[in-house]
């Protein structure tokens, strides 16, 4: 999946789309790596199912402008299990700073009011963040 595709398609908002590779990096690091606040404990280990629902949420509708869709849900679906397709390999494992798929609520990870991602960490040391 082309990255630009993706930020293409959202109206409003910022995207941090990043990848880090560092097979001893631990989550401080890795948080640091993507600019964000390097506080694991602000992370919720989830399962795919679940980080498949929250990212197709908080591509579909703005966490800013309440209930204004950024793109036709059934876009932000398939742009979803695009994604993180495109991360994920055997033994992955899956955070986020939510565990709420309607994202009503979460912990902040950066300076922002309001932001949601999903973070994929591979045994292999290859890490992968998108935060809307």
């Amino acid at each position: 999946m082309n990255p630009c595709d993706l930020l293409a398609s959202r109206k409003f908002g910022a995207t941090r789309y990043s990848i880090f590779a560092d097979p001893v990096a631990d989550m401080r690091t890795v948080l640091a790596s993507f600019g964000l606040q390097p506080e694991p404990k602000l992370l919720l280990e989830v399962d795919q199912a679940l980080a498949e629902s929250i990212l197709s949420q908080v591509l579909w509708k703005s966490l800013v402008h309440s209930g204004v869709e950024n793109m036709p849900r059934e876009d932000a679906r398939r742009l979803a299990k695009d994604v993180l397709a495109e991360h994920t390999t055997e033994g992955c494992r899956f955070y986020s700073n939510t565990t709420d798929a309607e994202v009503r609520t979460w912990s902040s990870l950066t300076d922002s009011t309001c932001e949601c991602g999903i973070i994929v960490s591979s045994p292999l040391g290859l890490h992968f963040c998108i935060l809307v």
